[in-house]
């Protein structure tokens, strides 16, 4: 009898989400049941079932800001899931930049290879280590990009905050995103 009442509240325990979510300046560190690593950054969600770890394809539900380490998986699959895009992973390192109120979700990957696909269009890019993509949501397409993109898009993990070519527009927007404050520009 013991046991069936441990299997039944282990399995109503498994069937909820586990949420770890940060706020305006906080950041946290979450260590997933498989192992992997996820760092989360300012006014970042990160969403999971404990039961989606007890077979080969392992599932999290993101937004905002993280730096994902995925641990390998033997014959299993990982997938990091978004509104409106899915990334595949099998044993990698990786920046996702996927904040809600963003036009584009932009992924730089360090290790590895991902398979980045935007659910608007199906579009799927397979990406490799050292690359970077950029889906736009209103249209659903990616485009890659390579080079050395790694270092920068995980800067926020040094506390710097690293742009460069970008408007100021996008200045101010990023650096809202990361303080929590809103900026009115005029006269441009």
């Amino acid at each position: 009898l013991g046991t069936l009442y441990y299997w039944h509240s282990y399995r109503e325990i498994t069937s909820e989400y586990v949420i770890v979510a940060t706020d305006v300046g906080e950041r946290a560190s979450v260590t997933l049941p498989d192992g992997s690593t996820v760092s989360l950054n300012s006014q970042s969600e990160l969403k999971y079932q404990l039961k989606d770890f007890h077979s080969a394809r392992h599932q999290v539900y993101f937004e905002g800001e993280g730096y994902f380490k995925i641990s390998r998986q033997s014959g299993g699959t990982f997938d990091v899931n978004g509104s409106d895009h899915r990334i595949r992973v099998l044993g990698t390192t990786f920046n996702l930049n996927s904040y809600a109120d963003s036009a584009h979700v932009v992924i730089t990957l360090e290790e590895g290879k991902v398979d980045f696909l935007s659910l608007k269009c199906g579009n799927c890019v397979q990406m490799k280590a050292g690359e970077s993509a950029v889906l736009d949501r209103a249209t659903g397409m990616i485009i890659t990009m390579a080079g050395d993109t790694a270092g920068g898009a995980a800067a926020w993990k040094r506390g710097e905050v690293l742009l460069r070519h970008v408007s100021i527009s996008t200045l101010f927007a990023r650096l809202g995103d990361i303080y929590g404050v809103t900026y009115r520009l005029t006269g441009f």
